[in-house]
């Protein structure tokens, strides 16, 4: 599950620079963890949809 520790990573850098970096350490697993990583994971520990 993505999580960052935005706003204070505001000082440094953007979040869309922080998805893009996850985006590309991602970039190499299968769609399946990457799923799990952006969506799946959270859907399912939080309970939504």
């Amino acid at each position: 599950m993505f999580g960052s520790n935005f706003p204070v990573e505001k000082l440094w850098t953007s979040y869309a620079h922080l998805v893009d970096v996850m985006d590309q350490c991602l970039r190499d697993f299968p769609s399946t963890v990457q799923k799990a990583v952006w969506h799946d994971t959270a859907a399912r520990v939080y309970r939504l949809g």
